[in-house]
């Protein structure tokens, strides 16, 4: 996100840099967008320190900032610092063409609205149901290894591998968001692979769209990053398109559906939402709840596995018991 000017201060005065200034090369992306857990605990204090000292100069990042009104000081300000339409760019060259690669406006407010009508036909209460339903079969279904005591080979007593138990977390939570992505949108679950060992020519679910959002929302991306969004991107709307087609299987689920059933026309009598069109707007509302959604699960579930509540959750639904 951009900030105000560098060199701007705190309300106090102080310098807005924290104290701690990196000098690896590019070291902020590697604190934000670090996936592993066990580094969960330095990028919230990285942010903490952003916070107190109000924003942080941060190299491709731009500068960072912490503060509610510098936040909101930036959202107001379309005129001169604050724009989506970059997004636009990138997604032309991967996922397609999305409503969040546009600023406000008509063509925004018209496409953006069809999402946000389709989501209030459905209430939170039957969202979390859904939600709680997906995750307790696949905790059910959970296989969970106990790791016994291995030799290191000359005859020491000790664990090459950590004692205690372990499981396929990523497939994990892929298979729920995968899910809950069908369930709600009505993403063909039938033309991924949600789990194992990839398969040629075979697209996989969540990976393949977050290869987009790491292309999409992040500074400064690399040539693979930018090929691999491209591949992926054209393949799962080649996927995609077929289910808009005239001949498509009658009826879809979830937005799919209400995506098929939409239509507009331009001036000269043109169908608007053509299949690609529609094809681009499941991929883009798939890959934008991918994102976050993999990411706040995988903190959670991590919290789970620190706490040990994951091995009483799963002995829990196992046996039958209420798990809430």
């Amino acid at each position: 996100m951009s900030a105000p000017a560098q060199g701007d201060t705190s309300e106090n005065g102080a310098d807005t840099v924290p104290s701690e200034i990196p000098t690896r090369e590019n070291p902020t992306k590697l604190r934000l967008e670090n996936t592993d857990e066990h580094c969960r605990d330095k990028r919230e204090a990285y942010w903490v320190d952003i916070r107190k000292q109000g924003a942080c100069e941060a190299d491709s990042y731009g500068v960072l900032v912490g503060t509610d009104a510098a936040v909101r000081e930036i959202l107001r300000n379309e005129n001169e610092g604050y724009s989506t339409c970059e997004y636009m760019r990138r997604m032309n060259n991967s996922i397609g063409e999305q409503y969040l690669g546009l600023d406000a406006g008509d063509r925004y407010n018209d496409e953006s609205g069809i999402l946000k009508d389709y989501l209030q036909t459905l209430t939170k209460d039957e969202m979390r149901a859904s939600a709680y339903e997906v995750a307790k079969k696949a905790l059910k279904n959970l296989t969970i290894e106990v790791q016994s005591e291995e030799s290191d080979g000359e005859g020491n007593n000790t664990y090459v591998k950590p004692r205690g138990k372990r499981f396929e977390g990523e497939k994990f939570i892929a298979g729920v968001t995968s899910k809950l992505a069908a369930e709600w949108f009505g993403l063909p679950l039938e033309e991924f692979q949600l789990s194992g060992v990839p398969k040629k020519n075979r697209l996989q679910c969540p990976h393949d769209f977050l290869a987009s959002s790491f292309y999409v929302f992040g500074p400064d991306p690399t040539d693979f990053v930018a090929d691999n969004a491209q591949k992926k991107g054209r393949a799962i709307l080649a996927a995609l398109e077929p289910h808009f087609a005239a001949n498509a299987p009658q009826p879809a689920k979830g937005l799919m559906q209400v995506l098929r059933n939409h239509s507009a026309k331009d001036q000269t009598g043109a169908e608007i939402w053509t299949s690609r069109k529609k094809a681009e707007y499941l991929a883009g509302v798939s890959f934008g709840f991918f994102g976050p959604t993999t990411g706040s699960f995988r903190s959670v579930l991590f919290d789970w596995i620190k706490e040990q509540k994951l091995w009483r959750l799963h002995q829990r639904v196992s046996s039958g018991r209420p798990s809430r």
